[in-house]
Formats: structure tokens, sequence, C-alpha cells
């Protein structure tokens, strides 16, 4: 696993991309797989002096205003969250099925289709020590603009590409693109059976997840590539080979009303912890495995974390 810098004594880590509100039938949650990423990556770093952020953009209007309250109770600096006065703060309607498992419908022209490039987003880049990013917000010529330019300007961090592929919302061309700004990939089963047929010549979920991961790594010189398997937990092929973590566990009794949503972006700030730690590859899947299984048994993408995961980032 690559490690954070030699330089930095406290890891940041940036999630770059949407911030929007998940409105579910009876409610709105906070959302956005870069938030969410930022979120749990603070909360699990705090305890080494590392932090996450959001680099971002909402509206000016009651909604953003409440991302930027719920950042700062959460204890994540908001520095980088843009406010536009002309776009509304994004909204998705999530709709779930008997199993809890989300489906997702965006409204278009929300701000953060406007995130721009500033002097602030370019000097977060140029410090920063990793950086998550997704297809969902370079759906807009700005944001995408906005976003290369951040991965470029980052060229000392883990540029992780969290997929996250939704509705019609990418291209071969994009996933193309991203995976070449990248050095790290993050995908779901689904996932990789479209990256194989798009961009390996694969059939799409006839090959063996090994292999797909190892040619994606070899084809984009990828240092990893993370593959989330739902509740059989994820594994990663790196330049030791396949490695699988440990099963999750139920980490305590789950909820009632538990959903599926931000469960992958809990395992993507796990695998961006370990990896900024220097921790072995199989340490981080069990961190990540932890995350993801934790999120999974509660409502919303968010839940405070609690101690008995942040006793694992804090043992020796």
């Amino acid at each position: 696993m690559p490690a954070a810098k030699d330089s930095r004594s406290a890891p940041l880590i940036v999630g770059l991309g949407e911030a929007l509100f998940d409105c579910f039938e009876d409610k709105q949650v906070l959302g956005g797989a870069p938030l969410n990423v930022a979120i749990h990556a603070d909360a699990l770093l705090r305890p080494h002096g590392g932090s996450a952020v959001t680099a971002t953009r909402v509206g000016s209007d009651p909604l953003g205003d409440e991302v930027v309250r719920t950042l700062q109770q959460r204890k994540v600096a908001t520095d980088w969250v843009q406010r536009d006065a002309n776009s509304p703060t994004g909204r998705v309607q999530v709709t779930l099925d008997e199993q809890g498992v989300a489906s997702y419908v965006f409204e278009k022209n929300s701000a953060w289709d406007a995130i721009e490039f500033t002097p602030a987003f370019d000097e977060l880049a140029g410090r920063c020590d990793a950086v998550a990013f997704g297809t969902l917000c370079q759906r807009s010529e700005t944001s995408r603009q906005t976003i290369q330019k951040f991965l470029a300007a980052a060229s000392g961090a883990v540029r992780l590409f969290d997929v996250n592929l939704r509705q019609d919302y990418y291209s071969t061309d994009l996933l193309r693109d991203s995976l070449r700004l990248a050095n790290a990939a993050k995908v779901n089963e689904e996932e990789l059976a479209i990256l194989d047929e798009r961009l390996l010549g694969g059939a799409g979920g006839e090959r063996p997840m090994p292999g797909v991961a190892a040619d994606l790594r070899e084809k984009f010189a990828l240092e990893w590539v993370a593959v989330t398997r739902g509740p059989q937990g994820a594994a990663l092929m790196n330049a030791d080979g396949w490695i699988e973590g440990e099963q999750p566990a139920a980490l305590e009794e789950a909820d009632a009303n538990r959903d599926t949503v931000g469960a992958g972006d809990a395992c993507c700030a796990g695998l961006l912890t370990g990896t900024l730690l220097g921790w072995p590859a199989a340490r981080t899947l069990s961190l990540a495995n932890a995350m993801g299984s934790f999120v999974a048994s509660r409502s919303g993408a968010t839940p405070e974390l609690p101690q008995r995961i942040i006793d694992i980032v804090q043992a020796v």
C-alpha cells in the first residue's frame, strides 16, 4: 500500500465532489460520496492528529446552511465549501428496496455542478495526502475541469477514483480519463464488470474478479484496486497479489430501518486511512470492512462511529 508523504505527520484527506441531500420518503439526510468519505475519514484520522475535508459547492439557501452547520458539528473544516447564489444545494431522491438497497434519481443543475478551481483549491491540492473523487460530479464540464485540475495539482497524493457509477452520468471516455488521473481505484462487483467490458475487452462479469482487478491495475498503472463485495467485504489487488480482508461481522445490533446508503463511502474512508497510516493491506481491509459493515447496519450515510471502530485505528 502506498504510504503518506514522508513530510506529513498529520495526514490530510480530501473528499472532492458533490455534497447533496439524500431525500427519502420520510426524511432528508446529508450525503454525497465525497462528503461522506470526508466525515468518516476525519473521525478516523483525528486520534492520529490528521483530518479530512470536503471540497464542494452548495447553494446560498437553507440546505446549504445546513451542510455547513452539519460539517461544523462533526468538526470537519468548511473552508473549501463554496457557496452558489444561482444554483440550489443538490438533492437526490432515494428509493429503498426490501433489502434496504438504494437507487437514486439526482436533480440537475445543482450547485455541485459548478465547483470552481480557486486558489484555495489549488493550495489544498498541493498539500493533501489523499483525495477521493468519483464520476457523478464530473457530469458537468465546470466541475469536471475543476476535478481534473485538482488531481493534476495533487501529484504527490493518493488519488483514489471511487467509481460510484450512477444512472447514465458516465461514459467510457470519462472512466478512462479518471483512471489515468488516479493511482488507486475502488469499485464494486458490478462496476468492475462494466470496467472490464468497456476498458479491458472482457465480456463483463464472466472473468474472475482477481484477474480483472489485476489487468485494470496494470493497464492504468494503479498502486491498488479495491473491490467491495457486499456482505463478503472488500478485497484488494496490489503488487503482492489478491488480498481478501476478514469477512466483516456485525459490530452491534443493526437498526430496524437500516439501509446501504454510504457503506461504500465508509469503506473508502477506511482504505485511505489505513493507506496513509502505512498499514499492511490486510489490516487496512479489516478497517475498511468494519466501516462498511457498521454503516450498512445503520440508517443514513454518516452515523457517528462507535468507540470500537475508533479503537481499531488507535491500536498499535
